[in-house]
């Protein structure tokens, strides 16, 4: 795994620009979801916190490649990450963020 092609994908500005949209597009439906889901509190101020531009999209899509290997796969392939695979990564880091910047 060539970790600077990992990085080098982090920052260009079209994926991360991509990883915000997809940031909002999940933190809706994190607003949406029942407030009984666990965590679902950290969660939402997560969420707020993606709504108001306070997190980092270059650190956020470092996050998402680092914690998913079939990201670095595909990375290093050479190949586009597709929305859906993004989209699964945030499904399982979302809670880990969430609790990391809670308050």
């Amino acid at each position: 795994m060539a970790i600077s092609d990992l990085i080098a994908k982090a920052n260009e500005p079209t994926f991360y620009q991509k990883v915000g949209f997809l940031a909002m597009k999940v933190a809706q439906n994190v607003v949406a979801e029942a407030d009984t889901v666990d965590d679902h509190v950290v969660r939402l101020a997560y969420a707020n916190r993606i709504f108001r531009g306070e997190d980092s999209l270059v650190l956020l899509a470092a996050h998402m490649i680092a914690s998913n290997a079939t990201l670095q796969s595909t990375i290093n392939d050479g190949d586009e990450p597709t929305d859906s695979d993004l989209e699964f990564v945030f499904g399982t880091i979302w809670t880990a963020r969430a609790k990391a910047f809670a308050p």
